[in-house]
């Protein structure tokens, strides 16, 4: 078994050491939160890219991003490499919180990306920033289940043939999120904390932009609540997505057949995502 582990004062050592001088000093003129949110394989990545073109002095927090940092990162991935995610969570979820503390103490903008899996973490996120005088705007990927299933599968395997080791996420943990993103979506936007909300496609197209006041929260949250259960659902993949699902899965497929011993997880996740899109019907 893989001890992965780290004391508190090896996680701040780590942290001031190597993370922290990464970080800007100056603060943002006008400093805004941007959390976006959405189920692995959805496409947060892109649109993160996206905010933080348009928002120079913005900074991107990411815990994928951290997970280097953790001292048998490299091992992990020798011995562990579909479970290295779960084996660093407990130091990027710290070096994260840190990241975090440290640029709000100092103004400055940041861009943060969730999976809506810890509503808590994510209202106390918002608390702590708005106490701090930042703007707030949340920011959904909006992606069927199906084709951000297929993502998970894309980005492995074609990190696998890049790099020769591919980055994990867990079916069981996408399927958990996508059930609680509604619930999650509607309880920050009732809470008043959020200035704007934007809801934006797999390619970065406005699906809706509300700019919110505590007064219509209720409703807001409500409609949004909605809008997000419809746009997660199976049933509003387009014909589009569909035809380009079942050729990445045909190209996955064949790739998986070169490999001497392909990983069991890897293979069950491409028959079911098979399944799903041979099954689905606009």
């Amino acid at each position: 078994m893989i001890a992965t582990l780290l004391d508190d004062d090896r996680i701040r050592a780590i942290f001031h050491e190597f993370i922290l001088p990464s970080y800007p000093a100056e603060p943002s003129d006008s400093p805004t939160l941007y959390m976006v949110g959405a189920q692995p394989g959805a496409g947060k990545t892109r649109a993160i890219q996206r905010i933080c073109k348009s928002h120079l002095d913005a900074v991107e927090v990411n815990g994928d991003d951290l997970r280097v940092y953790h001292p048998d990162y490299s091992r992990i991935l020798d011995e562990a490499p579909l479970r290295m995610p779960e084996l660093t969570s407990q130091a990027s979820s710290a070096w994260v919180r840190m990241s975090l503390d440290h640029l709000r103490d100092r103004h400055v903008s940041v861009v943060v990306e969730t999976t809506f899996a810890h509503p808590k973490a994510n209202m106390d996120t918002l608390h702590s920033f708005r106490q701090a005088g930042y703007r707030e705007s949340l920011v959904f990927v909006a992606v069927p289940a199906p084709v951000s299933l297929l993502g998970i599968l894309e980005r492995y395997v074609q990190q696998l043939r890049d790099y020769g080791i591919g980055r994990w996420s867990d079916p069981a943990y996408h399927d958990q999120v996508v059930q609680q993103i509604p619930d999650t979506l509607e309880c920050l936007i009732a809470s008043g904390l959020l200035d704007e909300v934007k809801v934006v496609d797999r390619n970065g197209a406005d699906v809706a932009h509300k700019c919110l006041n505590p007064t219509d929260a209720t409703r807001n949250a409500t409609e949004l609540r909605r809008l997000a259960e419809s746009k997660l659902a199976a049933d509003s993949i387009t014909e589009e997505q569909r035809e380009l699902g079942k050729q990445s899965l045909t190209d996955i497929v064949q790739y998986l057949t070169t490999l001497e011993h392909p990983d069991h997880n890897v293979v069950g996740l491409t028959r079911r995502a098979e399944t799903l899109f041979l099954n689905i019907r606009n």
